[in-house]
């Protein structure tokens, strides 16, 4: 994929997400869906302390919690979005919910027709886990076990401003609209130019559905205005990046990085 191609919709969904939403906005925007309340992104890494390091290059700072092992789960964060990586065999990455009631949401996935996955702890439910048609992977938790997180800053020190997380479809966006709006997500901005696009929100998480993209898996998407002076400090740290755009001044203007785990990072070019 033409990252520019990719450039024009996602930079016109930012104004609406990026730049118009400050940190008082953000810590207020506490809002729940059917799922309950999004929290965290979980990343399945075969070597925690290795994806430590290479998150830690890209902006990320670790958070302390309680129940982790170093060895095992850390959790991170840039201020904007949270993540997980644990050694926990499960799709990845997972968008994690928390939730007051996980018999009742069952009740409701399965009235909505929605195909489920679901682990019991004696009497009770412990996690329920659904994906969309285009295999973004969720799972709820109990809201005892599961934590919110504020998030505190409006943008990565290395990365920019996170804007959305994106995939594309294999086909018309429209069944996968349609999975995210039953489960409560407001559609903020649509178009068709150059492409069918539309950006949905529960007020933490921002899912960009881009029509036939090559965005193979969840990717977290960020802009900034001085991007191709992060790149060169990105690529001088040892990130290496791919997909690169060249600028008319002959310099990196977008790039997409991926990490250990396989989380793709999309970098582009923009004032949002």
């Amino acid at each position: 994929m033409k990252l520019s191609r990719f450039i024009a919709p996602v930079a016109c969904a930012a104004l609406l997400f990026g730049a118009g939403t400050s940190v008082q906005a953000q810590q207020q925007a506490h809002t729940s869906t059917l799922l309950g309340t999004s929290t965290r992104v979980e990343l399945s890494c075969a070597n925690v302390i290795t994806s430590l390091a290479w998150w830690t290059r890209v902006g990320f700072l670790p958070v302390p919690q309680a129940d982790e092992r170093p060895d095992s789960m850390i959790t991170v964060s840039d201020g904007q979005v949270t993540i997980t990586l644990t050694k926990r065999s499960q799709p990845s990455p997972t968008l994690v919910f928390q939730h007051p009631d996980l018999r009742s949401l069952k009740d409701s996935l399965e009235a909505l027709g929605s195909r489920l996955g679901v682990t019991v702890d004696g009497p009770s439910i412990s996690e329920i886990r659904l994906a969309s048609p285009n295999g973004v992977h969720l799972a709820v938790r109990s809201t005892s076990r599961e934590p919110w997180r504020p998030h505190l800053a409006d943008s990565n020190t290395m990365c920019g401003k996170l804007t959305e997380l994106s995939i594309g479809t294999s086909g018309d966006i429209t069944d996968e609209l349609i999975f995210w709006e039953r489960l409560g997500f407001a559609v903020k901005r649509e178009g068709r130019a150059p492409y069918h696009y539309a950006l949905l929100t529960d007020g933490t998480f921002t899912i960009g559905v881009h029509d036939q993209r090559d965005i193979p898996s969840l990717s977290l998407t960020y802009f900034a205005e001085n991007m191709a002076d992060r790149l060169d400090v990105l690529r001088a740290s040892g990130v290496v990046l791919t997909q690169e755009s060249i600028t008319a001044e002959g310099r990196t203007g977008s790039a997409i990085a991926t990490s250990p785990d396989g989380q793709r990072m999309m970098l582009f070019s923009g004032n949002q």
